[in-house]
């Protein structure tokens, strides 16, 4: 078990179901966020250089999304739906605490895509091995995170 994983654990309320840590997203999890994500009042534009690190478009391509976010002892959790164009995309993104964001770029399958990192000194690519861990912790970590999660 990871250190992120364990810490996630530790830091769940006592009297809480504790989702399995073997298991990343559910698709029932995952189908609740997205709903929670489409109900933002809000959307927004991801940032040109995202858009093209991650091969979402061409460079200077608008994609409008709409998200989801949890603070938690951890970091900061930002789940991400493009809305125009509609798509089956989903973008996982974590800061932690050092100020590090990972974003990771998946579906409905749950399969990692592709992956970037961003801080103080811009942006750069993730290969898929070295993102596969911290894309899976983050899969674990918004399972736990959705049941909490109060949503019509």
């Amino acid at each position: 078990m990871t250190l992120l994983a364990l810490l996630f654990v530790v830091l769940l309320p006592q009297g809480a179901a504790t989702p399995s840590l073997e298991a990343g997203l559910s698709a029932q999890n995952l189908e609740k966020l997205r709903k929670i994500a489409l109900s933002a009042s809000k959307a927004g534009n991801l940032d040109p250089p995202v858009v093209k690190m991650l091969g979402l478009g061409k460079d200077g391509d608008a994609i409008s999304v709409k998200q989801f976010r949890a603070e938690t002892a951890l970091g900061l959790y930002v789940f991400t739906i493009p809305v125009k164009p509609a798509s089956d995309d989903v973008l996982f993104s974590v800061r932690d605490l050092s100020g590090v964001t990972r974003t990771y770029l998946s579906d409905s399958t749950r399969t990692l895509r592709a992956a970037m990192a961003s801080d103080a000194d811009g942006n750069r690519t993730l290969t898929k091995e070295e993102a596969d861990a911290g894309f899976q912790n983050s899969l674990k970590a918004w399972n736990g995170i959705a049941p909490r999660v109060k949503f019509p």
